[in-house]
This record gives structure tokens, C-alpha cells and sequence, in this order.
């Protein structure tokens, strides 16, 4: 039981906040407007660490946050600053498709990062004490019927 909470509580804490980061890039990428692009960019990167990469053995610039951090500050600009644009004006088309592109980069690098997120180097050293401590209680049951048997043995 407290094994299934930890790792429910661990699932929340580092895959889950991904979870949702991508799925407010959805919403960015579908989004009518620029203002609601950046709006919707700002909840995502809320959501995702400041630093760090979550590949520790084999660490890719695609799955490092501080630059997934820095690329979604660049769109947020970027958003806003087309939201000053006219509709009618071909820069402002141009400037929602190259937005469209590149969140949806941003949600596959997402994708990429969040299941080596939820498999760090903290949740393997848990699993492992988790596993040797149910263990050791196992053992220790077992030895203790078997001091029973034995004790039962002598008595009759």
C-alpha cells in the first residue's frame, strides 16, 4: 500500500505536471489568437522545471529544460509581438504558422522528456529500497514460521 502511494505521489509531482504542460501546448498550437497563444505558453512553462535534464545517463539538448524554459520565453515573445499585427497582413500568418511549428517541436521534446522525468535517478533508488524492504519482510515472516513449525515439532 505505501508503495502505490509513493509512486501515485511521484507520478504527480513529475510526469503529471508534464502531462498537462503538453497539453496546454495543445491548447497554445489550436489557439485563435496570439494572446491566447502566449497565455496558454505561460501555463505550460509554469508547469515544467526551471533546469536540469531528466536523460542523466545520456543527457540531449531536445530533453534539457533550461532550453525548452528559454524556447517557450522566446514564443511567448514571439506571440506577443504578432499579436500587434493585422490579420490582413501576410506577417501575421506567417508569424501564427511559424508559432503552430514550433510548439508542436516543443510538445515532442515534451513527450520525449517526461518518461525519462518520471524515471530519475531518486525514483530508481526508492524502487530499490522499496523491493529490498519487502524483501527482508518476507524473510523475516518465513524465519518466524519456520521458529513456529520448529517450536510445534518439539511441543508434540
Amino acid at each position: 500500500m505505501v508503495g502505490a502511494v509513493l509512486v501515485y505521489n511521484h507520478y504527480l509531482e513529475s510526469y503529471y505536471s508534464i502531462d498537462s504542460a503538453k497539453a496546454f501546448l495543445s491548447r497554445a498550437e489550436t489557439a485563435p489568437t496570439p494572446d491566447l497563444m502566449a497565455d496558454a505558453l505561460q501555463e505550460s512553462r509554469a508547469l515544467i522545471p526551471k533546469s536540469g535534464n531528466p536523460v542523466w545517463w545520456l543527457p540531449t539538448t531536445r530533453t534539457d529544460f533550461g532550453l525548452i524554459q528559454n524556447d517557450m520565453a522566446g514564443l511567448i515573445d514571439l506571440a506577443r509581438a504578432i499579436g500587434g499585427l493585422s490579420r490582413e497582413q501576410e506577417a501575421y500568418q506567417a508569424g501564427m504558422d511559424t508559432l503552430r511549428g514550433k510548439i508542436m517541436t516543443l510538445g515532442d521534446q515534451l513527450g520525449e522528456a517526461a518518461g525519462y522525468h518520471f524515471l530519475n535517478l531518486t525514483s530508481v533508488f526508492l524502487g530499490i529500497v522499496w523491493v529490498l524492504g519487502f524483501a527482508v519482510v518476507l524473510y523475516l515472516r518465513s524465519k518466524q514460521q519456520v521458529a513456529i513449525r520448529e517450536e510445534e515439532i518439539l511441543t508434540t
